[in-house]
């Protein structure tokens, strides 16, 4: 490993144990006892969860490749500072998607698990961004940004509970991802062009080392999803009942 990328390792080591710390997984008005959940039927519940993701499966690889004209993007937490926005979006590759380990069971509380792989997956779009970290790292710039991937797989594993009105809430969350190429080209960085350029090269080195080999990034990235989920469900008060008349409906 060259030595900048060693440094770049060591201050994201550095970023992550001091700026993630404990965090709270659960929207505020959630915070509240979890109860197990009651499930009627586990079994008509995995096979509904099956045909869920084979038709998702269907519907993703018809759409295949997938464009949008316009994103906004916008974060702000855990020591990061990020806004701007996507123009002309173009997704290709994946219809290259397998899934796999779909199951679903309620031995001790409800849990469900997926595997998810991509053989190819490009990204090209026109972007605007305002990226800082720990107001030490800026980024800003706005250009041309095209990504492609290789061998990228994911795994989550949840586990769900539910308050005592029944929206339910992820207890559990484990994510793990990986990498196999990652080249990443980019037009502007502060409006320069050499500059996006060794930007460019640096993410292509660097993301396959974070995905692949730096486990924090799997540990609060999971953290951080969870909370995301949790919070989404929570607002929008989500119950199990809420999930399988959704998924009814979609399989017809």
């Amino acid at each position: 490993m060259s030595t900048n990328f060693t440094i770049y390792y060591f201050f994201i080591l550095i970023y992550s144990y001091t700026c993630f710390g404990d965090k709270t997984v659960f929207s505020s008005n959630c915070r509240q006892a979890l109860y197990n959940i009651d499930v009627p039927s586990i079994d008509h519940l995995s096979d509904l969860v099956n045909k869920f993701f084979n038709k998702t499966l269907k519907v993703i690889q018809n759409t295949d490749p997938f464009s949008t004209n316009h994103i906004d993007l916008k974060y702000s937490g855990y020591g990061i500072e990020s806004e701007g926005y996507l123009d002309d979006l173009l997704v290709s590759g994946a219809a290259s998607t397998k899934l796999s380990n779909i199951h679903i069971d309620d031995k001790e509380s409800l849990r469900f698990g997926i595997d998810i792989a991509l053989k190819n997956i490009q990204f090209l779009s026109a972007f605007s961004l305002n990226f800082n970290m720990l107001t030490m790292l800026p980024i800003i710039g706005d250009g041309d940004i095209g990504t492609a991937m290789s061998g990228l797989q994911f795994s989550i594993k949840t586990t769900f509970k539910e308050l005592m009105d029944k929206r339910i809430q992820i207890s559990d969350l484990q994510f793990d991802c990986s990498v196999g190429d990652v080249k990443v080209d980019i037009s502007r960085v502060f409006n320069n062009t050499y500059l996006a350029t060794y930007t460019g090269q640096v993410l292509s080195e660097l993301l396959p080392l974070l995905l692949n080999d730096f486990p924090p990034l799997k540990t609060y990235g999971g953290i951080g999803l969870m909370a995301g989920l949790n919070v989404l469900l929570c607002d929008q008060a989500v119950t199990l009942q809420t999930v399988v008349t959704f998924m009814e409906k979609f399989i017809q």
